[in-house]
């Protein structure tokens, strides 16, 4: 049986520490050419600032540690020892964070999420470096603290075909929680092709890539593309590397075994929750995924 991770907002969030905030990194980063680590002082100095400025005058809201899925076991090469392990600091959201919720510009190049978390996690983290899970978890945590736990969704009964609401509390939602084995690189012997990929586990950064390859890349399917994005080395049947030029074509002439193998490679980093949902027109009972709507971020009145 699974192990599962209760979301913490249900059992009532700890206090949060009192926080330095010349060690916020909440900002976007600095769009800058020149030497790399010019440029990274130039950002930290630009952050510790802004976010200094911004919070200095008014802060209505109280901040939330929030135990991510993971454990902090990806984090380990990071400062804070609370990221270390596995413990966000976020405080709701705010009107800011609305509006960057509607940019239509951060929606369709992939960067709104990643926006959002760094302008709300306290600790001196970048949002982009989160493991996809995590992020998907903190998604729904954020969603609890800023504006309640009832969450209303419309659903579809597959038995009657008719459409009802249905409303639960997102704290109840179970989470599967991160084995201990889970390694950040997964290196993959294919059993038909007898190829071999060495690939990582996906970060919140990777929305962004996938946004602008599914631009540069209108033909190639989003799947193919985000093989792409984890990819590191792809060695053929004679441990010799494929060109980075013929991936592409490669993972799109994969058999379905080889598909298959990758995707068990990734099995344990964490499934989409899902809820069990009776339906109030013929009673039956269906497991449904969570739809991701519109109202998501958004008060239940």
């Amino acid at each position: 049986m699974e192990n599962k991770v209760e979301n913490p907002l249900a059992k009532g969030m700890p206090e949060a520490p009192k926080l330095d905030l010349s060690k916020i990194k909440n900002l976007d980063a600095l769009n800058v050419k020149g030497d790399a680590k010019f440029v990274q002082e130039i950002e930290k100095k630009q952050k510790k600032n802004a976010v200094k400025n911004a919070k200095s005058k008014f802060n209505f809201t109280e901040e939330y540690d929030i135990q991510l899925p993971s454990k902090g076991k990806f984090y380990q090469d990071e400062d804070d020892e609370n990221i270390k392990k596995g413990i966000i600091t976020v405080r709701p959201m705010s009107v800011a964070e609305e509006e960057l919720m509607s940019n239509q510009t951060y929606i369709k190049n992939g960067s709104m999420f990643r926006r959002v978390f760094d302008s709300v996690i306290t600790n001196d983290f970048e949002a982009k470096k989160l493991i996809a899970y995590d992020s998907l978890y903190l998604m729904y945590a954020l969603r609890n603290v800023s504006y309640g736990d009832d969450y209303t969704i419309e659903l579809k009964c597959p038995e009657c075909d008719k459409t009802f609401t249905h409303t639960f509390n997102i704290s109840e939602v179970p989470f599967d929680e991160i084995e201990d084995d889970v390694e950040e690189k997964r290196v993959i012997k294919l059993p038909v092709s007898k190829y071999t990929v060495s690939m990582r586990i996906s970060r919140l950064q990777d929305d962004e890539e996938l946004e602008r390859m599914k631009k540069a890349n209108p033909e190639t399917s989003e799947t193919i593309l985000g093989y792409i994005i984890k990819t590191d080395e792809i060695f053929d049947d004679n441990d010799e590397p494929l060109d980075p030029k013929d991936w592409e074509d490669f993972f799109t002439a994969l058999p379905v075994k080889d598909r298959t193998q990758i995707s068990k490679a990734f099995a344990k980093d964490g499934k989409a929750p899902t809820i069990r949902v009776v339906c109030p027109k013929c009673g039956t009972e269906e497991e449904y995924g969570i739809p991701f709507q519109s109202d998501f971020f958004r008060s239940s009145f």
